[in-house]
């Protein structure tokens, strides 16, 4: 599965009371979600944080992330593999694609 970059804006809550001028100049938070690409649907694109080998159908954590939260994706591709200092583990170097 491919490895993707989300940035998009995420609403948000408060409980404090603040004047209606104040709230006029609220904006959403900015975030970053890294995550393996299911689907990209007429609506938003679906991540997730697994999938398995043996079970080629299911997948575990979907996210769904609505086009108009998005500002921007990327499609992450691994550049090289590396063998670190601790055995029997492997890190990669990612880059956009």
């Amino acid at each position: 599965m491919e490895i993707c970059l989300i940035e998009w804006g995420d609403a948000w809550i408060d409980t404090i009371d603040i004047t209606k001028a104040d709230a006029a100049k609220l904006k959403p938070v900015a975030r970053q979600t890294v995550g393996f690409f299911v689907k990209e649907t007429s609506e938003g694109v679906v991540l997730c944080t697994d999938f398995y080998d043996d079970h080629v159908n299911d997948i575990n954590t979907p996210m769904f992330i609505p086009f108009g939260m998005i500002s921007n994706w990327y499609f992450l591709e691994v550049e090289k593999e590396f063998q670190p200092e601790i055995p029997d583990t492997k890190k990669m170097k990612v880059v956009l694609k």
